[in-house]
């Protein structure tokens, strides 16, 4: 830790780095976090490029963190826990590597001392999937949807639509994440499946981070969406009806069927409960949706090993269908005098009741119910 010796010099710092040329009797320190001795003076939470002269007991401020040089010159972003070589010879400092909040730096800079002149050797190699995601000009929409599952358009929305949810103030110890990077996070976390060791080192965050943020991130869909999960009424009811029927199934609300999220093991639980037959951790989550997969309903919670019959029975689904408060519409005469009752499709993890509707299956099949299955 260095402490400030006089005026011109650096605020009490660590994880600093500090080379010295023994034949002028100087001392350069770089980089390091700040730990400000009067807060309301403090101007970065990282420490710039500073020299000492031994003999005259004097510093001198080389350089500033990351502030821009003029005629185009590349600044130098101070950081922690990298490594500085001095050359005394030609009076060139290198500097490598490091880390600056939460991301870790592979860069490779030299400072000419004489020119005052940083050149930029290597550019960071460590980008994740989050430096991907923010490059506007290099991540497609392919991209975004294989990671995130949606556009880029869709992210920035429910982004700008989270972030007075997830805002954090600035302390003088810390930078909190960003709003887009802990709804980027999230959202990548729960279709991969990864753990939380290696989603969060593609995001340059912390374990413990990236639990918090998956907390938050949850917390405040439900917040700001809470009428999004919904069963469509009025005319978007009418424009659901209507595609189902146009898909040979008169009066369908809709799709149902449970899917894995995965997750990391549960403490104090038996592992076998949630294990899948690929022996990872994972809860069911029951979901309705429609033909344009809009979520209509969602019952999640229960571990993996749980069957999709168990998990109907056990929601609020079954409960509202069984007392008939589940459709309310008027049932759909058929040719023949057939009447149809509003239902859902399913398949045949589910048994045929009243309102759920499930394929024939079966080696032997007519030629209708061949074309009934392969709707």
């Amino acid at each position: 830790m260095t402490a400030l010796l006089q005026d011109g010099g650096p605020d009490l710092v660590y994880d600093h780095a500090m080379c010295m040329d023994s034949q002028r009797q100087l001392i350069y320190v770089f980089g390091g976090r700040n730990i400000f001795l009067n807060p309301g003076m403090a101007e970065s939470l990282y420490s710039g490029l500073y020299v000492y002269d031994v003999q005259a007991g004097t510093w001198t401020q080389l350089r500033s963190d990351s502030v821009p040089v003029p005629d185009g010159g590349v600044p130098l972003k101070s950081r922690t826990g990298h490594s500085m070589l001095l050359d005394p010879n030609c009076r060139l400092l290198y500097i490598f590597a490091g880390q600056r909040n939460k991301d870790y730096l592979s860069d490779f800079y030299v400072y000419d001392i004489e020119r005052d002149y940083v050149h930029q050797i290597s550019q960071d190699s460590s980008r994740g999937v989050w430096e991907d995601l923010r490059q506007c000009d290099d991540a497609t929409e392919d991209y975004f949807k294989d990671k995130l599952r949606m556009s880029p358009r869709v992210f920035r929305e429910i982004a700008e639509t989270l972030s007075p949810f997830l805002q954090r103030r600035v302390t003088f110890y810390r930078e909190p994440l960003q709003p887009d990077l802990i709804v980027a996070f999230a959202l990548y976390r729960w279709p991969s499946g990864e753990t939380y060791e290696s989603g969060t080192c593609s995001f340059g965050i912390g374990r413990k981070s990236g639990l918090v943020a998956v907390r938050n991130v949850t917390s405040a869909l439900l917040s700001a969406y809470r009428d999004k999960i919904s069963w469509p009424t009025g005319v978007q009811k009418a424009v659901v009806l209507c595609a189902f029927a146009d898909k040979g199934f008169p009066n369908c609300h809709g799709c149902i069927d449970c899917t894995h999220i995965f997750i990391d093991k549960p403490s104090n639980c038996p592992g076998e409960d949630y294990y899948d037959r690929k022996r990872r951790f994972f809860v069911q989550a029951q979901v309705v949706v429609d033909l344009n997969l809009r979520v209509l309903d969602v019952f999640v919670g229960y571990p993996g090993s749980c069957h999709d019959v168990r998990i109907v029975h056990l929601s609020s689904l079954w409960a509202r269908a069984e007392a008939g408060e589940l459709f309310t519409g008027p049932p759909v005469m058929l040719p023949f005098g057939v009447r149809t009752n509003s239902y859902l499709l399913g398949d045949n993890g589910y048994p045929p009741s009243e309102w759920v509707v499930v394929p024939y299956g079966g080696v032997s099949q007519h030629p209708s119910e061949i074309r009934f299955d392969n709707k």
